[in-house]
């Protein structure tokens, strides 16, 4: 097939990932993101399975020397006497690399020619025709290429002209996160190093208002040296529908959720107080230690059709899948590889997308109803978390699973 000109709409891991695919298949790419300059780094963790990492980095998407930290075990714990709670069960995983969204945007930003990548240049339109597809941003200029991708989120501009039967689903709870540096883990029971080194591997807080996490990621600047890294936090919080807008005081018109600096103080301590009430001290007092935790709602959504004539929408805008599944930017990464394989081993472009639009669709739909299935546990107010132990966590498990695999290898090698 001949190179195409191709028009990429949203610079972030997706758009960066589409355009680094493409490019090295010796399609010509632009990629316009809204936004002046880089983008916001939130510090927020990223779990990537070890043999999806190494495939990025086989293709050249990511570095050989990308930070990230590696971890076996996910540990599940209840509130105690013990400043670090009881573990009611150890689960294995497979190999999972953690770590944050900003080091992950920027290895992948670095590998995009600056002369591809335009900032400030807000999409406001596209259409298309026989011939091409176009862009017309806000300042009043069109331009034409033979493809158009929307790699733009969850809002994506692009959505409804390729599956206008998408709905965006409210997931039930919405995400309270942040990080602290491991330095100021909390230190009230024995040597500091004692507490940060029981962090290696991702715990699993469970509470009848949701479940938290907590985990090691690198540093801002890709740091994985001992005393250099960050903890990372979430707290999945059930909320109502009905009862969104205020959970979401702070936020600007139209987001769903809230930047750091924006949540209000009431809510801040709203947070503090329900961290000391529902979880382990540890946890609680990393909570504490957050300046500045920000909040995003949960939703799902899937498209039914990726392709429309020579436009196509990935990642979150094509599928948004709860974060409870690990799977998001792994989403995100594969579409845009695939995408890339499907236009160069097909005769022309429609038929390349065609194939490649099969194939995503599917595996969309398998991450959502998973993503559905996990979240939907984790969450559930009824389970009485403290009264589980390993044997009872284990058969709790193949019930919500059954035959279908997650991100974990376990003793049925589910990986």
């Amino acid at each position: 097939m001949e190179n195409l000109n191709v028009g990429i709409v949203g610079g972030s891991i997706a758009g960066c990932a589409t355009a680094i695919s493409l490019s090295k298949q010796g399609h010509t790419v632009k990629l316009f993101e809204r936004s002046m300059g880089r983008l916001e780094d939130r510090g927020a963790g990223i779990g990537l399975p070890i043999p999806t990492l190494e495939n990025l980095q086989s293709r050249g998407l990511l570095g050989a020397d990308f930070p990230y930290l590696t971890i076996s075990n996910r540990y599940y714990k209840v509130p105690s006497r013990e400043f670090m709670g009881k573990t009611i069960w150890t689960q294995a995983l497979g190999a999972l690399a953690l770590t944050n969204w900003g080091a992950l945007y920027r290895d992948l930003r670095s590998r995009v020619d600056d002369d591809s990548y335009y900032t400030g240049l807000p999409v406001i339109k596209i259409t298309q025709d026989e011939i091409g597809a176009y862009l017309h941003f806000k300042d009043g200029t069109v331009e034409k290429f033979d493809l158009v991708v929307c790699a733009d989120g969850v809002d994506s501009i692009g959505r409804s002209l390729v599956s206008s039967g998408s709905c965006i689903n409210y997931a039930g709870y919405i995400a309270w996160r942040g990080f602290i540096p491991e330095t100021e883990m909390p230190n009230l029971e024995g040597p500091l190093q004692s507490n940060v080194n029981e962090l290696v591997g991702q715990h699993a807080l469970m509470s009848d208002k949701g479940h938290g996490i907590v985990y090691l990621i690198p540093g801002f600047n890709g740091e994985t040296k001992q005393g250099e890294r960050l903890i990372n936090w979430l707290w999945y919080e059930n909320v109502a529908k009905e009862n969104l807008d205020e959970a979401l005081a702070g936020r600007t018109h139209g987001n769903s959720s809230v930047q750091p600096g924006y949540v209000p103080k009431y809510r801040t301590d709203y947070l503090r107080n329900e961290s000391s009430r529902l979880f382990p001290a540890y946890f609680s007092d990393i909570v504490h230690k957050t300046e500045k935790p920000f909040i995003q709602s949960i939703f799902d959504m899937h498209s039914n059709v990726y392709a429309s004539g020579k436009l196509c929408i990935l990642g979150d805008a094509a599928t948004t899948v709860r974060p409870n599944s690990a799977s998001g930017v792994v989403h995100a990464m594969t579409n845009a590889v695939k995408l890339a394989d499907y236009l160069s081993s097909s005769i022309s472009m429609a038929e390349g997308l065609s194939s490649w639009n099969m194939d995503q669709v599917e595996y969309g739909y398998g991450l959502v109803e998973l993503s559905r299935k996990v979240g939907k546990a984790l969450q559930d107010p009824t389970t009485s978390w403290k009264s589980m132990d390993s044997n009872s966590m284990e058969i709790w498990w193949d019930s919500v699973m059954g035959d279908q695999n997650w991100y974990v290898t376990d003793s049925k090698n589910r990986n």
